[in-house]
């Protein structure tokens, strides 16, 4: 019985073998060549983009938000994205506020070996509209909240910035 430590050189498949004639016996019998183990090495995280289809400032509900993974990634949840808004002209501080839906969230992140998990997912954004004036928005996905396949969680994706006004002019 023997242990061997593999550290892979970089990402990608790995193969470890040992080949003939590398080991002996105490009878000095030499080694037949082994069978291979194969793995792939992943130590990088996904990295994510969010975009949003809507003009940079709008007045129509939802916003339409893309997110595209570096990779195939699962465990995405609606609850996942983060929000804050601020009245503008900026007349208080920012706040992470509440009454915002996130809905129709498209594409697999479920870990099933039957399916694999997708790399783009499309979802809308509700705006809560019950104060009449105009909001700037922030989205983001926030690091650490979804997987790729060998664990790694992901970095946190840009920042988009959008006004959505429902304010009338005077």
């Amino acid at each position: 019985h023997f242990e061997v430590q593999v550290t892979p050189a970089a990402n990608g498949l790995v193969v470890v073998q040992v080949p003939v004639g590398n080991l002996t016996d105490a009878a000095l019998n030499e080694n037949i060549v082994s069978n291979e183990l194969r793995f792939i090495f992943d130590d990088v995280p996904p990295d994510v983009v969010l975009t949003c289809e809507n003009a940079n400032q709008t007045r129509f509900s939802p916003l339409n938000l893309k997110l595209t993974f570096s990779e195939p990634i699962y465990g995405l949840e609606t609850e996942d994205f983060q929000f804050t808004a601020q009245r503008t002209p900026h007349r208080s501080s920012a706040f992470v506020t509440t009454g915002h839906t996130v809905d129709n969230l498209v594409g697999n992140s479920a870990y099933e070996f039957t399916v694999p998990p997708d790399q783009e997912f499309t979802f809308d954004l509700t705006p809560s509209t019950t104060p009449p004036f105009t909001m700037q928005f922030t989205m983001q996905l926030p690091a650490g909240m979804v997987r790729d396949l060998a664990n790694n969680t992901n970095v946190a994706s840009n920042v988009v910035i959008k006004v959505f006004d429902i304010e009338r002019p005077r």
